[in-house]
């Protein structure tokens, strides 16, 4: 990318692309010196932060339709959860909690989840189409490992849980059960030589 000061800027978190592969969304400290969400067109490649009338914000998420941008904020105590227009705009407060870690969109954009901490964390899911609904647990899901150990399908959760650590597991939205997937009795280590 071209445009940044690099005695000020410093870029933190994962790269979250638009789904139409267009833009990037990331997490980068400006001139101010606070962190802030910024976009990225792969056209131009010129970062641009977006627009929001909340102070400091990070770890954004693409909507499924690239229409919203969820993110996270640190005013007051704990962290906030807000979602925006994706070219910016008035950010409307969805969840406010100690932690809210890594926002996702169902296939459909009706639910949002998100887990309770980075780790050992309860899987949440606040409905979207409910103005003012309460985010709740997942109904009978284990506790996902770690914060980067799941993924939304169009049918359920792909996690792994921390009861079993060396093992993928999948949440059926249908039935509300999980069944392991994939499972290994141990973990490779590769020495270098």
């Amino acid at each position: 990318m071209k445009n940044f000061d690099s005695t000020g800027d410093a870029v933190r978190g994962q790269l979250r692309w638009s789904p139409d592969s267009q833009k990037i969304a990331f997490q980068m400290k400006g001139h101010e010196g606070l962190w802030g969400v910024y976009i990225a067109n792969i056209s131009d490649r010129v970062p641009h932060k977006l627009p929001t009338k909340v102070r400091e914000t990070s770890d954004p998420e693409w909507s499924h339709d690239g229409k919203w941008i969820y993110f996270r904020a640190y005013q007051g105590v704990g962290h906030q959860l807000y979602r925006c227009p994706a070219q910016g705009g008035d950010a409307l407060l969805l969840a406010a909690s100690q932690d809210l870690v890594q926002p996702t969109e169902s296939a459909d954009g009706k639910v949002l989840y998100f887990l309770s901490r980075e780790a050992d964390a309860i899987m949440m899911m606040l409905p979207l189409d409910r103005p003012g609904a309460a985010p709740q647990p997942v109904p009978g899901m284990p506790n996902v490992s770690f914060e980067h150990r799941w993924m939304i399908a169009s049918d359920g959760i792909y996690f792994v849980s921390q009861s079993a650590p060396h093992t993928i597991s999948f949440y059926d939205f249908s039935t509300q059960k999980t069944r392991d997937i994939f499972k290994t009795d141990r973990v490779q280590n590769r020495s270098r030589s």
